[in-house]
């Protein structure tokens, strides 16, 4: 029963991750300003996602190395996560203070 469950969830992330890229590449998906805020690049939106995309691939990574359990999200990569957060915030309002 867990190797069904186990090849139906692997079945549905590709799925899902061969959608979303399939997207992008037609063009349905812009990633158009993605990293930019107006014609600038924003440093914000740069370490946001840097940190993200780092948290995630650690996450996946001890994932594959106990396929039996989730792991436990340290403590610091959530102290991470939020300041990256907090600095993206204060980021943007600090560009367009309404």
């Amino acid at each position: 029963m867990l190797t069904l469950i186990r090849t139906t969830t692997w079945v549905f992330l590709v799925g899902l991750f061969l959608v979303v890229m399939y997207q992008i590449l037609t063009g349905k998906i812009e990633l158009k300003g993605l990293l930019q805020n107006g014609a600038d690049l924003s440093v914000n939106r740069v370490q946001w996602l840097m940190v993200t995309m780092l948290g995630a691939l650690y996450y996946f990574f001890q994932t594959l190395a106990n396929p039996t359990e989730l792991p436990d999200l340290p403590r610091e990569l959530l102290f991470i996560q939020g300041g990256s957060g907090l600095i993206y915030l204060i980021g943007q309002y600090r560009s367009n203070p309404k």
